[in-house]
């Protein structure tokens, strides 16, 4: 039997839409609006200089009086009650608003393509050294101070002469980074929906809005492109069979899926008939193919499930819970779970389409564990396609990051002399292996164009700009 491991490049071999940048663009798209409302209130807005002056107002309940320029008279708060509202109607989350914020007013993602949510997630969650910046510290701080004197809120104490001065300070500058501040603040203690949550399960919260989101943009590509006709059901089957098929005997595969797409989605109509859940049925010719299938963090049918990695965070830490060990235990009815074929069962591991960074590397090491490589007759075939306009360097660094990989395991082993020469054993052996499969792509031009049109993204971006 094999085990075949896939990651997010399957899916962008097949063609579909399924990146973190898709679903940005996606996103920006429908909501160019309420994206462009939230500009001006960061960039645009103009504060009169004597309110700049009332430091004593602001910090007993954190409004602003009511008399700001070219704003109707509104609060600065009221505003950001007026940007809720739309958010509330979009259900567009704080994590969408804040990947936005890192965008286009801090600019720290200007290739999407790599624009890693998990580690932004954590970042936010974790990071405390800089004042200015707008993290958790900052909000947790906001959102506290706004609520010393509210009844059905139970605070520790804090530092109130500390919080003063603090807010002082952001009255006297008004940088897009304080307006943000305000602006994060207010949409977090508006989606409070009970007085005895903590800001670390507002937060979790509003992860859970933003999956929910995702989730459902990935049941739109399953079900306008991969499952809309007989053509493109089988391109998306033909490819994961070139993955899996070769001249051996193996008949049943077993597949950790780390997408939120599902292989099963490309069964006929006979083979739903018969369908057990997790367990795919595939008729290539006279053989029959029985896939057991494990969506690791969810499937677009059912939940999907973002998480941090769970080194150098303690259990009892406040931001555990945004763990992917924590999100998968929290989430373990929702989730089909098959246990491991026996060792005695596998010949062969099978990857495909994961960048094999570092963030991969507790799965993988947790496999190559189980299966006791080093000293068992299990076989490594890492297969990856060619793409970009330097085909040549791509190869060059997946080489590098198998290696890389291995080489990294081996230095988790108890014997130092096994760990270091595991690459050299294995080619010895024949048991690694690098192969280079060609993949068809689906014509997605017809939902790429309905759905994600950067055109909103432009011209935002245009007014911006201008």
């Amino acid at each position: 039997m094999k085990i075949v491991v896939i990651g997010n490049g399957f899916d962008l071999a097949n063609g579909l839409p399924t990146s973190y940048k898709d679903y940005y663009v996606y996103k920006v798209a429908q909501l160019e609006e309420v994206f462009k409302e939230i500009w001006e209130f960061l960039t645009d807005l103009k504060i009169p200089s004597q309110i700049k002056k009332d430091n004593e107002l602001f910090c007993k309940n954190m409004r602003f009086p009511e008399s700001l320029s070219g704003e109707d008279n509104k609060t600065l708060c009221e505003k950001i009650k007026a940007i809720f509202g739309d958010f509330s109607i979009s259900k567009l989350s704080f994590w969408d608003v804040f990947f936005w914020y890192l965008i286009n007013i801090k600019n720290e993602s200007t290739d999407l393509s790599w624009f890693n949510v998990e580690a932004i997630i954590k970042n936010f969650i974790f990071d405390k050294t800089r004042v200015k910046k707008v993290c958790i510290t900052n909000i947790k701080e906001y959102v506290e101070y706004n609520l010393l004197d509210m009844e059905d809120f139970t605070l520790p104490s804090i530092n109130k002469k500390v919080s003063e001065e603090y807010f002082s300070n952001i009255i006297s500058s008004y940088t897009p980074e304080e307006k943000a501040l305000m602006l994060f603040g207010e949409m977090l203690k508006l989606k409070r929906k009970s007085g005895k949550l903590s800001i670390y399960d507002i937060l979790l919260n509003e992860l859970h809005e933003y999956e929910e989101s995702f989730r459902n943009y990935i049941s739109l590509i399953m079900n306008d492109i991969v499952t809309a006709n007989r053509k493109n059901i089988g391109i998306y089957r033909d490819n994961f069979m070139k993955l899996i098929t070769d001249n051996s005997n193996n008949k049943d595969f077993y597949l950790l899926n780390f997408n939120y797409t599902c292989i099963s989605a490309s069964q006929s109509k006979d083979e739903q008939k018969a369908k057990t859940e997790g367990k795919v049925k595939f008729q290539r010719g006279k053989i029959c193919h029985e896939i057991t299938e494990v969506n690791v963090h969810g499937s677009f049918n059912k939940i999907a499930i973002f998480g941090i990695d769970q080194s150098k965070v303690g259990a009892s830490d406040f931001g555990y819970i945004f763990t992917k060990t924590y999100r998968k235990i929290s989430n373990r009815k929702k989730l089909i779970s098959f246990p491991l074929p026996s060792l005695k069962e596998v010949d062969e591991i099978v990857f495909y389409g994961h960048s094999l960074s570092e963030a991969d590397y507790s799965y993988f090491q947790s496999i190559f564990d189980y299966y006791d490589i080093y000293h068992s007759n299990i076989k490594l075939t890492f297969k990856y396609s060619l793409y970009g306009e330097f085909p040549e360097i791509n190869e060059k660094e997946h080489y590098s990051c198998i290696i890389k990989l291995i080489r990294n395991y081996g230095e988790t082993m108890d014997n130092i002399n096994h760990g270091n020469n595991l690459v050299h054993k294995l080619l010895l052996e024949n048991r690694l292996e690098v192969k280079e499969v060609k993949l068809k792509k689906i014509d997605t031009s017809s939902f790429r164009s309905k759905y994600i049109n950067d055109s909103g993204v432009t011209k935002l971006k245009s007014s911006i700009e201008g």
